[in-house]
């Protein structure tokens, strides 16, 4: 979806829609990333891991974790003025009035 959007010129998402998808992609390749540094470092008996990586890492995924809920929010105020404005071709957003 965010590749169509992306490289269409016939495809066209709006823009909270596009953030949320970049959101979505961050949040995959930083669990890939976790996942794989505690794949690597996995032993039996002594699990050696670098507990500075680990909070670094788990650090940057929980603050995109919670700035979800922006990104969501962000959403549903498109989604609004989508149900507000449907036929309208607006250049600006008239909010009182």
């Amino acid at each position: 979806m965010l590749f169509a959007s992306l490289h269409s010129k016939s495809t066209k998402f709006n823009w909270p829609l596009k953030i949320y998808a970049i959101h979505q992609l961050v949040i995959s390749v930083l669990t890939i990333v976790y996942l794989i540094y505690l794949s690597v470092f996995w032993r039996p008996q002594n699990p050696v891991y670098d507990v500075y990586y680990l909070y670094f890492i788990g650090g940057i995924q929980n603050t995109f974790h919670i700035m979800s809920s922006l990104a969501v929010c962000a959403l549903g105020i498109d989604r609004c003025l989508i149900v507000k404005f449907p036929t309208k071709n607006l250049t600006f957003i008239p909010l009182l009035g």
